[in-house]
């Protein structure tokens, strides 16, 4: 009977750490149209995610959530993903890359247009059983209209008085760049009228200029400093989700400086589960990498499943740094800068040590869901010992 008791407790506690953090995973509505293979909700496991969200709902030309006739089956196969306990929390994503900046302009600064809006977003969470909605507005200021700092807070207080009045919690997601969360952020404003907050800490590339898309520590763009920013000017640490990308972002290069190849890490390497040490290696210099200006074709986003594919086919070769907790991948003059195991247990160790609300993931179809290279959901799976 002892026995049976302490196995129960030590059930329990796992239990309750495991749900400590945030795990929100989202899920693109591609997945089961245009994407191959097809990654169906059937096919998602729900026991790796405290939240999955549906990533987009669009907006019509009035100004309500867009219900497209083709999703149907789908969104009533993901309300399924939800056990008779209420987990995981499903969570619909209102906007994204598809609406209009200016759109989203002319909405805030209606108070009738708001009410038109955050009403048909409560009426969609009641049809489909969400249990909230996270808001995607890309991006606010972005054509200079200064009224949208303001109107964009205005917008997320009355999308927050109309959800959580109907038991529903409401979230938005937000850019990791600084510079721009500086001039069109009010962090102490927009803290207050949402639950919780994704920051997209990751992308940090140019075009121009080629740097690793989701470093930790850096000289210049970086996760840490992203989120340093969002607490420096007022926002809960406990509301704050570390946002963490299931992709690699590809450059050309012209110049690979020895110092670069430093370790032989990959996404298939067996490292610790402990965030990974700081070293003496020297920093990063700026002008490690330059862009090449040839037009040569080649992928720019790759998935973690076509990067581990051709790790275990011994087309390109892994390294890691360090002192930025970044690894990338060289295919002859193409960098390729991703997550690995000790990227990620860096990345949890930082959402630990800061007291952070848990991690965006982006997103499960770029997962190897298949088991390609292993476990099937392997990331998902080492982010949940992580942050046990």
């Amino acid at each position: 009977m002892q026995i049976s008791i302490s196995f129960l407790i030590s059930t329990l506690i796992a239990s309750l750490e495991a749900q400590k953090y945030m795990i929100n995973c989202f899920y693109g509505s591609w997945a089961s149209k245009t994407l191959k293979p097809q990654l169906l909700p059937q096919g998602i496991n729900p026991n790796l995610c405290t939240h999955i969200t549906y990533a987009f709902f669009e907006l019509t030309g009035s100004g309500r959530v867009n219900r497209h006739e083709h999703e149907y089956a789908t969104l009533a196969a993901f309300s399924k993903l939800k056990s008779n306990k209420g987990k995981p929390k499903l969570i619909a994503a209102i906007g994204g890359p598809s609406v209009k900046a200016e759109q989203f302009t002319a909405i805030a600064a209606d108070e009738e247009a708001r009410t038109q809006l955050v009403t048909s977003v409560a009426m969609l969470l009641r049809d489909y059983s969400f249990d909230g909605a996270d808001l995607h507005w890309y991006f606010p200021g972005r054509r200079f209209h200064n009224e949208d700092k303001e109107n964009f807070v205005t917008l997320l207080r009355d999308l927050k008085a109309e959800l959580n009045e109907n038991g529903f919690i409401s979230g938005v997601t937000v850019s990791g760049e600084v510079e721009y969360a500086a001039r069109w952020y009010n962090v102490s404003q927009i803290s207050p009228n949402v639950d919780f907050i994704n920051v997209m800490a990751y992308n940090y590339t140019s075009s121009i200029f080629p740097v690793f898309h989701a470093p930790l520590f850096g000289e210049t763009s970086h996760v840490e400093a992203s989120m340093n920013f969002w607490i420096a000017h007022g926002a809960p640490a406990g509301k704050l989700n570390l946002g963490v990308a299931l992709i690699g972002r590809s450059f050309k290069i012209k110049i690979l400086k020895p110092e670069l190849r430093t370790t032989t890490s990959g996404p298939l390497e067996k490292t610790t589960m402990a965030p990974v040490k700081e070293t003496t290696m020297a920093p990063v210099k700026k002008t490690t990498l330059a862009p090449n200006v040839t037009t040569t074709p080649f992928p720019r986003f790759n998935t973690f499943t076509q990067m581990c594919i051709r790790g275990k086919n011994k087309s390109a070769h892994y390294h890691y740094i360090p002192r930025v907790e970044t690894a990338f991948m060289i295919e002859g003059n193409v960098l390729t800068g991703f997550e690995n195991d000790q990227s990620l247990g860096a990345k949890m160790g930082f959402v630990k040590k800061h007291s952070l609300g848990g991690v965006m993931i982006w997103s499960l179809e770029n997962e190897d869901f298949l088991g390609r290279c292993g476990l099937k959901f392997r990331i998902l799976r080492l982010i949940n010992t992580l942050l046990k």
